[in-house]
C-alpha cells in the first residue's frame, strides 16, 4: 500500500513507473521524479487528484505537470523558484498556488509569462513589475493581503489606468519605503494604506504629493506636528484613524478633529472661525485651548468627553455666544463653575446628563443663568436644590426642565419644583402620593409624569392642575395613557 507514502526517490520512482500498474499517491509531498510526475499527470486527466499535498517539486517535475490541459492546482506548494516558475509558466490553463506567500523577483518575473490566469491569494510580497502588470492586467484588484511592494511595482499601480472608481487597497502593507512611496504619489485612483501604523516625517512629505482624491491611513493613531503638517499639502481627502492629539491646522488633518482626545491652542483657534456646529471628543480642555474656543462664532458646541473643568477654562468658555452648550460627561458641576459660565447668557441652552446630583447653590446659578437646562442624568434632588431649580420669578420659561433620570421625588422636593414656571418632564418618577400630587397642583406649566400607577386621591389632586398633565398609567382600573386638565 502507497497510501501514506509522502517521498519517492527518483530511483524508486523509475521502478514503480516501469510497470503498467495505477499509481495511487494521495499523501506525497515532494515530487522530484519527471516519469512519476508522467505518470500521476495521467491520473489527473482522468480526474485524480494526487497534488493535494504537494510542497516541493522539482523543475522537471514541474515541466510535466505543465502539459496538464486542465487548471493545475498545487494547494500545499509553499515555496518556488525561478526555474521551477519557468517550467510551470509553460502551462496553458490557469495555476492556482494557494499556499505561496513569498517569492524573490526573478521568480515573479517568471510567472509572469505564463499565459494563463495566476491565483497567488496568500501572497506577501510582489517584488516583480512584470508579475503586478500580468495580476492588474488579467483583472486582479484585490491587494490588501500583500505585506511588501518593491519601488517598481509601486510605479506600476501608479501608472495604470484604474476604472474612476477604483479602490487600490495595499493595506496589507506594513512599511512603505519613501523610494515605493514617491512612485505611489502618483496614483490617480483612491489609495488604502491602513496597515502604516506610523508616519515617520520621510514618509509624509512624500505622501504629501499624493495627486487622487483620498488617502486612507486608518491604522495611523499618532503623528508628530511636522508630519501632519507634511501631509496637509494634500488636495484630497486624508482618512486617518482617530488621533490622540491634532496638531496641525492644515485642512487635510482638520476632519480628524472630532475624533481627537486632545487638540492644540492652534487647532482650537482655527476650529473658532468655524460658523457651523461644533463637536470635539477632547477629553481635557486646557486653559489656552478654552481660550482659543472663546472666539468660536458658531452657535453649538459640543464637548461631550471633558468629565472635569477648571475654573480658569470655565472661565473662557463663559465669554461664548452660543444657541447651545453640550458637556454631557461632567460628572460634578460647583457652584463656582456654574458661576463662570453664567455669562454664556439666559439666552441659550445648556446638556448636562452627566450630573448625578445637584446641589442648592449651583442649581439657583443654573436657574438665573440658563433658559433651557438637560439635566437628564439626575437621580436625586433634594428640596433645597428643588426649590432653588426652580426659583425665577413669576415669568414663564421658553423651555421646559428635563428631569428625566429622578425616579423619587419627596412632597418637599416637589413644592420646590412645582414653583417652576414651565413644562416639567419627570418621566421616570412610576409612583406619586398624595401628597406629591397635592405640590403639583400648583404647578404653571405641562407635566408629565412616567406613573405606572395611581390611586383615586392623587388623580383628584393632579386633575386641580390648571394645564395639561400626562400620565401614562397602568393600575387595576386603567392601563394607558390618562390625560388630566
Amino acid at each position: 500500500m502507497m497510501n501514506h507514502l509522502t517521498f519517492v526517490s527518483d530511483d524508486a520512482a523509475a521502478e514503480l513507473c516501469s510497470g503498467d500498474a495505477t499509481l495511487f499517491l494521495p499523501r506525497l509531498q515532494r515530487l522530484t521524479s519527471a516519469p512519476l510526475a508522467t505518470r500521476l499527470l495521467t491520473r489527473m486527466e482522468l480526474g485524480g487528484s494526487d497534488l493535494r499535498f504537494i510542497e516541493e517539486i522539482s523543475p522537471e517535475a514541474a515541466a510535466e505537470l505543465a502539459k496538464h490541459t486542465k487548471q493545475l492546482r498545487l494547494f500545499a506548494l509553499k515555496s518556488l523558484n525561478a526555474e521551477i516558475a519557468a517550467a510551470l509558466a509553460s502551462h496553458r490553463a490557469d495555476i492556482d498556488l494557494p499556499a505561496l506567500e513569498h517569492i524573490d523577483r526573478e521568480t515573479g518575473d517568471a510567472l509572469a509569462g505564463h499565459p494563463g490566469g495566476i491565483h497567488l491569494p496568500k501572497l506577501r510580497n510582489l517584488l516583480s513589475a512584470a508579475l503586478a502588470k500580468k495580476l492588474i492586467k488579467d483583472g486582479e484588484r484585490q491587494f490588501q493581503h500583500i505585506q511588501e511592494i518593491s519601488p517598481e511595482v509601486a510605479k506600476v499601480f501608479a501608472d495604470h489606468d484604474f476604472d474612476f472608481s477604483h479602490r487600490i487597497d495595499l493595506s496589507g502593507l506594513t512599511a512603505l519605503s519613501v523610494e515605493a512611496a514617491r512612485s505611489l504619489v502618483d496614483a490617480e485612483a483612491d489609495l488604502a494604506l491602513n496597515g502604516l501604523t506610523e508616519m515617520p516625517l520621510p514618509l509624509a512629505q512624500v505622501l504629501g504629493r499624493f495627486a487622487g482624491a483620498r488617502l486612507e491611513l486608518k491604522g495611523v493613531h499618532s503623528m508628530s506636528k511636522q508630519s501632519q503638517e507634511a501631509l496637509g499639502s494634500i488636495k484630497g481627502q486624508v482618512v486617518l484613524a482617530p488621533q490622540d492629539v491634532v496638531s496641525s491646522r492644515s485642512s487635510a488633518l482638520m476632519g480628524q478633529v472630532h475624533s481627537a482626545k486632545a487638540i492644540t491652542s492652534e487647532v482650537a483657534a482655527a476650529l473658532a472661525k468655524r460658523d457651523d456646529e461644533l463637536t470635539l471628543s477632547v477629553t481635557e480642555l486646557p486653559p489656552d485651548v478654552a481660550e482659543a474656543l472663546s472666539d468660536y462664532v458658531g452657535d453649538t458646541l459640543r464637548l461631550n468627553s471633558i468629565r472635569t473643568l477648571s475654573l480658569e477654562s470655565a472661565r473662557h468658555l463663559g465669554k461664548l455666544r452660543l444657541r447651545r452648550l453640550e458637556m454631557n460627561a461632567l460628572d460634578e458641576l460647583p457652584a463656582s463653575v456654574a458661576t463662570l459660565l453664567a455669562p454664556l447668557g439666559p439666552s441659550h441652552a445648556l446638556e448636562l446628563k452627566g450630573l448625578r446630583t445637584l446641589d442648592k447653590d449651583t442649581a439657583a446659578i443654573l436657574a438665573q443663568s440658563v433658559a433651557e437646562v438637560d439635566l437628564s442624568g439626575v437621580k436625586s434632588l433634594d428640596p433645597a436644590a428643588a426649590t432653588a431649580l426652580a426659583a425665577k420669578g413669576d415669568k414663564p420659561r421658553q423651555f421646559g426642565l428635563d428631569l428625566e433620570g429622578l425616579c423619587d421625588l419627596s412632597p418637599e422636593a416637589a413644592r420646590g419644583l412645582a414653583r417652576y414656571r414651565g413644562d416639567l418632564r419627570l418621566p421616570s418618577i412610576k409612583t406619586i402620593t398624595p401628597e406629591v400630587a397635592e405640590a403639583f397642583a400648583s404647578h404653571k406649566g405641562k407635566l408629565m409624569l412616567g406613573i405606572t400607577s395611581i390611586d383615586d386621591e392623587s388623580v383628584e389632586w393632579l386633575s386641580k392642575h390648571r394645564d395639561e398633565v400626562n400620565i401614562f398609567a397602568s393600575s387595576a382600573e386603567s392601563v394607558g395613557e390618562r390625560r388630566l386638565g
